[in-house]
């Protein structure tokens, strides 16, 4: 017999502490023959080295009879689209469930297939910060460098400096366009062409998956 008011407590702490890890956190009881489980879903979205986001799936089953105990026993789907796959064996406390499962995602314990599925996404470019610039010429600059690699997001840097004709301080603007890739050293030399030919552009700079814009 389950002890119903302690496992109702232990479920709700579970739920507890999951939501303050995942976004998303669902349990539901379910049954297979004459096991009896605590069926959790949990969804965690992580950033990626790119600076893109991945949001992970995570499918897991608690052994009711287990739920009471000091150590819960639960299995986690090796790939949630396809829980044909098999099933990983695993223990924890109550209070280790939760990072036990971001230990699943954030050391790759998941199958290959289901990682490489996982589509990266990118924060559209935000032109809001360039309210104040000229909005044609940032146009003409994103289409310039998105012809050539992708943009995952562009910034706005302002700074004041002395003016080399007569030392008087003025406000200079550099637009940084964060790309996908590092862009070859060719085509880095004939984008900086392209761009320096555009009414506004002082000079441009490439450094790794950065170009900076310097606006005259």
């Amino acid at each position: 017999m389950y002890n119903l008011d302690l496992m109702i407590q232990n479920i709700n702490k579970i739920d507890r502490i999951l939501k303050e890890s995942f976004e998303k956190v669902e349990i539901h009881e379910n049954a297979q023959r004459s096991n009896f489980y605590f069926d959790v879903t949990c969804q965690k979205t992580v950033t990626t080295e790119n600076g893109g986001t991945k949001t992970y799936q995570i499918k897991s089953k608690i052994l009711k009879e287990s739920i009471n105990r000091p150590n819960i026993e639960w299995l986690y789907a090796s790939n949630p689209d396809n829980e044909k796959l098999g099933w990983i064996d695993r223990t924890s406390t109550i209070e280790s469930f939760s990072g036990d499962l971001l230990d699943v995602i954030y050391k790759n314990r998941l199958d290959e297939s289901y990682i490489r599925s996982i589509k990266e996404v990118f924060q559209p470019i935000n032109e809001g910060a360039f309210t104040d610039s000229n909005p044609s010429l940032l146009d003409k600059l994103g289409d310039i460098i998105s012809s050539c690699i992708e943009v995952t997001s562009i910034d706005s840097q302002k700074e004041v400096v002395a003016s080399p004709i007569n030392e008087s301080l003025v406000r200079k603007t550099t637009i940084h366009f964060n790309t996908q890739d590092q862009i070859p050293f060719a085509k880095a030399f004939e984008l900086e062409g392209k761009l320096k030919d555009l009414e506004g552009v002082e000079y441009v700079a490439f450094s790794g998956k950065k170009i900076s814009v310097h606006l005259d």
